[in-house]
């Protein structure tokens, strides 16, 4: 492999790969600014022997990024590939393993019904079944303990519509007093403007 010499130091081309890599990083920009001679590119010849560039100074900014992508997408590409002899796959690291595929198997089964409602066992009746003690009461027609609802729903009934006549008779007797309120108010409002205008 052939060498090139930076400033009097013999660099195979992985290393000065590594060091223009190095100066185009943004955290040694204080050496660019006390060592501008080491960030000048240096390019191999057909031949092997190594030629330098034009100073870094005058580098556009678009030669700058290009040979840093070049760089890094020849730096990703060498680790994605596998070693010879070897290939990447896929693992599963779960507990279980899981068979993984693009498409399940299928497979098509045929049933066939019958429609013949005599081959279909009769629907069973529905039928409650109590889960308690069935006990029977009889009522007599004569009873004296018997509550009967004609006779003693009177009571109630008459207490219910009195107080509601009660409740409305109060609510119309303090709109009267209300009303004469008003009225005495404005009799009394005119006659003390009367007696102030005289």
């Amino acid at each position: 492999m052939p060498s090139m010499s930076v400033r009097g130091a013999n660099v195979s081309p992985t290393e000065e790969a590594l060091l223009r890599q190095k100066e185009a990083d943004k955290r040694t920009y204080l050496k660019k600014k006390i060592l501008p001679d080491i960030r000048g590119p240096v390019s191999l010849n057909s031949s092997g022997s190594s030629s330098r560039r034009s100073s870094p100074t005058s580098m556009n900014k678009t030669d700058v990024r290009s040979t840093l992508n070049r760089s890094r997408t020849k730096k990703r590409s060498t680790i994605d590939r596998p070693p010879m002899g070897r290939k990447h796959c896929d693992i599963q690291t779960d507990t279980w393993l899981e068979e993984i595929r693009d498409k399940p198997h299928e497979f098509e089964i045929g049933i066939q019904t019958s429609i013949d409602e005599a081959s279909r066992p009769p629907t069973p009746k529905l039928a409650f079944q109590s889960s308690g003690i069935d006990k029977s009461t009889q009522i007599l027609p004569d009873d004296p303990e018997l509550f009967v609802f004609d006779e003693e729903v009177t009571i109630v009934l008459e207490a219910l519509v009195g107080k509601t006549l009660e409740q409305s008779l109060i609510e119309v007797i303090e709109e009267e007093e209300l009303a004469a309120i008003t009225q005495q108010k404005l009799h009394f409002q005119t006659k003390k403007v009367i007696a102030l205008n005289n």
